[in-house]
């Protein structure tokens, strides 16, 4: 990460919108961070229309929670994914 950022950035006091988009790297860092230690541990939706989970029926309009955190996608390996073309 540190040789991506002397490589883009070089000496350069100001930092322009351009040169973030390039630190490919460093983006793929902080969205794996936030996939570890997500900002928002879960999130609130309402169902829309009745449905049946494990044999559980869930009403329409019926608040769940969705654990960001606990979901599969958050416990499978992503980075890789994300920095596959670095």
């Amino acid at each position: 990460m540190r040789e991506e950022v002397e490589e883009v950035l070089g000496d350069k006091q100001d930092i322009s919108w351009e040169d973030l988009n390039r630190l490919e790297y460093l983006h793929c860092v902080f969205k794996e961070t936030l996939r570890i230690y997500p900002v928002a541990p879960a999130t609130v939706r309402q169902v829309t229309e009745e449905t049946v989970v494990d044999g559980i029926r869930i009403p329409a309009g019926s608040p769940i929670v969705v654990s960001v955190a606990c979901s599969p996608a958050a416990r499978q390996g992503l980075f890789d994914a994300c920095c596959s073309t670095i």
